[in-house]
């Protein structure tokens, strides 16, 4: 059991007690002290000294102490060997002689006393032993106490503390794995970790009570899990005493998943008081109009702790109470006690039911019930294709692979296929890789006997070709698919429409994707898939639609506030459009939310997440710390064989080196996008060209900048994109000479760019090609354009660090202007500041006053020159020479 202890806390522990000789270990139930505590104990090089305790004896005063020096009397028998006398000795004097003893005993260096459970002992012994712990001195021995909590009113309050928090869902997975050596099934491992709640010492008892075959999953998963007796002996901890009424409640309720209470209450009149007693305690929860144990180990311990006879005599009374108004509860309560044909179905089309309404791990429980009756067991393979589809749109990826296992067997040739389609969704959605020869994995005699199904199965695929970048491996899918048209449902035809829109997207055609955004407003809402959504709003923001991707997007959490693996998807499909239309402060916020994402052994999307987390890192100027995360995306990308990851991620490099002033590194990144993506049709994938032409240009490699150029012309005619003929005129003025580029620069900006952040980059270039031309007084209008805008959509430091290298014009000869003679000094300097952009932060810096003087000084400003913002502001000042240095 020593596995269950996290080696940090074993070294925490050891380095307070080097420290400060003394230590306080605290933890709920079954969070591990006892385990740390052991674990101290075996690896301690010096002599050890337990001191144990029963909480039974904390009815006689001082029996704490009394054990305490019952205890130590190992350690030299005559400075222990006396009793504690007089009943006046205070606190303070008890544990001086503690101390005395503890001083004038023949004590070896590096001695560990531990004292477990101290909190137990009675108040005498505990006052008394907070003085010994703050007092102690003698360098020979070190003191561990454990407790459950302390608070301010304890007497250990104060001492070095060590304290084990319950552990996180992950962490629990890795544990029941390291436990196990790898000898436990995800399913069973994922019922063992929730039953344990986060302690680790429950954990380890759950898993040594079970089977191999139950540590395999290879049949039903036994829920609620067995515990052994000093599981069980922990959960009475957690619960405390209980009366006969209580008891009985909770074994009623232990019986199933959830409970009807006005069922319940048909049996026990006085349920409602039983009930607020149990919620006190933190065991029970209503939810609506059903009742349930919410600490599973407690559920398990009063569960197995009636005989078989005893919960079949409750089963049978919850069957009669539950009848003809809550047929679910009656069927479970019905299956321990009277099985027939139909009883496993009916378990399973009503787990399907609970896992829609998002009663998730109690539809798992039903269904893992039908399974253990399972002598039909193969009957049941078409409920299981569709609860493993519903749990792949939960994010219950483990489950829905447990079930799609069963499934795959099935002689029913359209489960099978179906089965397969599911499997290959969710391979995908965790790895983003797709098995091999999938443009043939159907039969003829499948594709003859499940005609729907197989097309379903080529659509999907088709569409995540599509995500991968693999165009033509979607289009002939969709062609397969389309010869079966004739078998298509409503669902079939959504699926055809949405790789449709994703094939044409991909080609810079939007007019399939408008069309049916303008038709959703006719949908019922019933019948618009998540897919179908998601699929349509990636076309529309290909083609640069973004509100309407936008909008399609919105639709998602309101059509399908349970389904969070398609919301993550839309969270994601949202920063890219911000990212896309320019919106950088925007995008950062929203990946900023996505720092919450599932742990990464269910972890939806791996690769947008990765991508997404190395632009937030670079956008916001964190270079370095970007490079582990770009060294975990490229290796990710190679893992999964995804050419188009790793030209997105060159993309991505060479736009940040280029805007940091590293054109030869930009380059070097940006051609490695440019040849993985040589078969890419859309300009509008990658976007990397313009930033490639402009660092040729830099790098004074005109001739190839031009060739570019050219090929990037020819490439927006063929694939219309309005941010590429924007991008295609900004190169156009980079690389003309002299005036005329001047002039392509003015055409480019009264060409209007859609994207504010486009707008910056064509006033950056024009700024620096007028500062090139000698015009450097000219640059600074458009320097302060850029340098607003670039503020206005939160653009963090790489913008920044480019305007800023832009040579500054030479200052203008000082003028007096009338209009300003009313400001007192203090106030034409901040006057001045803020002509030169400076945020009020910034201005309180520069000139060594509060950021609240820096306000009023504005707002003075505000009322003697007539304005009334910031705005109004610049505009009064704008060509008003400077006015005093700073």
């Amino acid at each position: 059991m020593e596995g269950l202890v996290r080696r940090e806390d074993l070294e925490r522990l050891r380095t307070l007690l080097t420290q400060h000789k003394v230590a306080v270990v605290t933890g709920e139930i079954g969070s591990g002290t006892s385990f740390l505590l052991r674990s101290l104990e075996n690896r301690w090089g010096g002599r050890t000294v337990r001191i144990p305790y029963h909480r039974k004896e904390a009815a006689i005063r001082r029996s704490g102490l009394e054990i305490v020096l019952a205890g130590l009397r190992s350690l030299g028998v005559e400075a222990f060997a006396g009793e504690l006398a007089g009943e006046s000795l205070t606190d303070f004097e008890l544990a001086s002689t503690v101390l005395t003893a503890l001083h004038s005993a023949q004590i070896p260096d590096d001695t560990l006393i531990i004292i477990p459970g101290v909190d137990d002992m009675d108040d005498a012994s505990q006052a008394a032993m907070g003085h010994v712990l703050r007092r102690m001195s003698d360098h020979r021995v070190r003191i561990v106490v454990s407790a459950r909590q302390i608070t301010g009113e304890s007497p250990f309050d104060g001492i070095p503390r060590l304290e084990l928090l319950s552990r996180g869902h992950a962490e629990m997975i890795e544990l029941a794995d390291r436990t196990t050596a790898g000898g436990i099934c995800p399913a069973s491992g994922r019922i063992a970790v929730r039953a344990a709640s986060g302690r680790p010492h429950a954990l380890g008892l759950i898993l040594q009570a079970m089977t191999d075959s139950q540590r395999a999953g290879s049949f039903a998963i036994t829920i609620p899990v067995r515990i052994g007796p000093e599981g069980a002996s922990m959960a009475h901890e957690i619960v405390g005493e209980l009366d006969d009424d209580l008891e009985h409640v909770l074994r009623m309720l232990s019986l199933a998943p959830l409970t009807s209470y006005s069922a319940l209450e048909r049996e026990i009149p006085e349920l409602t008081v039983l009930v607020a007693e149990l919620e006190s305690r933190g065991v029970v929860e209503r939810r609506g109009s059903y009742l349930l144990v919410t600490d599973h180990l407690v559920r398990a311990a009063v569960h197995w702790s009636m005989t078989g006879s005893l919960r079949n005599v409750f089963h049978e009374r919850l069957a009669a109470a539950c009848a003809r108004h809550h047929a679910q509860l009656e069927n479970w309560h019905r299956s321990f006690v009277s099985v027939d044909s139909g009883t496993a179905g009916k378990l399973a089309a009503d787990a399907l039911e609970f896992i829609e309404n998002g009663l998730v791990d109690v539809g798992i429980e039903f269904i893992e019930r039908a399974i253990a009756l399972g002598s039909e067991i193969r009957r049941l393979d078409a409920e299981f294709t569709d609860i493993a589809e519903v749990l792949i749109g939960r994010h219950e990826f483990i489950f829905s692979s447990r079930y799609l296992q069963f499934a795959r067997g099935s002689n029913d040739c359209s489960v099978s296929v179906r089965a397969r389609t599911l499997s290959i969704q969710l391979g995908y959605l965790q790895t983003q890789t797709l098995p091999t020869r999938v443009i043939s994995s159907w039969t003829r005699d499948e594709r003859s006997a499940a005609p729907r199904e197989v097309a379903e199965l080529q659509l999907k695929l088709g569409q995540l070709h599509c995500d991968r970048g693999e165009v033509l491996d979607a289009c002939e899918l969709l062609k397969e698919a389309e010869s079966l048209e004739d078998h298509f449902t409503p669902r079939e035809r959504q699926l055809r429409d949405g790789l449709k829109m994703s094939v044409d997207a991909a080609r810079g055609d939007d007019r399939l994707a408008l069309a049916r955004f303008a038709e959703l407003s006719g949908h019922e809402e019933d019948d618009l898939r998540a897919e179908y959504l998601l699929a349509m709003a990636w076309a529309l923001m290909m083609t640069e639609h973004y509100d309407c991707a936008q909008a399609c997007l919105g639709l998602l959490p309101r059509l399908h506030a349970d389904s969070s693996t398609w919301v993550t998807e839309a969270a994601c499909m949202e920063a890219e459009i911000a990212i896309r239309a320019g919106q950088i402060g925007h995008a950062l916020g929203l990946i900023d939310s996505l720092a919450g994402a599932p742990n990464a052994a269910d972890m939806i999307r791996r690769d947008r997440l990765l991508y997404l987390q190395c632009w937030h890192l670079l956008m916001s100027g964190r270079a370095s710390d970007a490079e582990r995360s770009e060294a975990e995306l490229a290796g990710y990308a190679i893992k999964t064989r995804n050419g188009g990851l790793l030209a997105a991620l060159g993309a991505l490099q060479g736009h940040y080196l280029l805007r940091v002033g590293l054109p030869a590194e930009a380059v070097l990144q940006l051609q490695r996008c440019d040849e993985r993506s040589a078969s890419e049709l859309n300009p509008n994938k990658y976007r990397h060209e313009p930033d490639l032409i402009e660092a040729l240009i830099r790098l004074g490699r005109r001739e190839h900048a031009a060739l570019l150029l050219k090929r990037l012309r020819s490439r927006t005619t063929r694939t219309p994109s309005r941010w590429a003929e924007d991008a295609v005129r900004r190169c156009e003025a980079l690389l003309a000479p002299g005036q005329q580029s001047l002039d392509l620069f003015q055409a480019a900006l009264r060409a209007h760019p859609e994207s504010l952040h486009d707008q910056a980059l064509i006033h950056t270039a024009l700024a620096e090609r007028l500062v090139s031309l000698g015009s450097a007084s000219r640059s600074r209008t458009h320097v302060k354009i850029a340098e607003s805008l670039f503020e206005e959509i939160g653009a963090g430091p790489p913008a920044v660090r480019e305007l800023a290298a832009l040579p500054h014009a030479p200052d203008p000869p000082e003028v007096t202007r009338p209009e300003l003679t009313g400001l007192r000094e203090e106030e034409r300097v901040v006057a001045e500041l803020v002509q030169a952009g400076l945020k009020n932060r910034e201005i309180a810096n520069r000139i060594f006053v509060s950021l609240r003087t820096v306000e009023l000084r504005l707002t003075a400003i505000y009322r003697k020159l007539g304005v009334s913002s910031r705005t109004e502001l610049m505009a009064r000042l704008a060509g008003t020479p400077r006015l005093a240095t700073v």
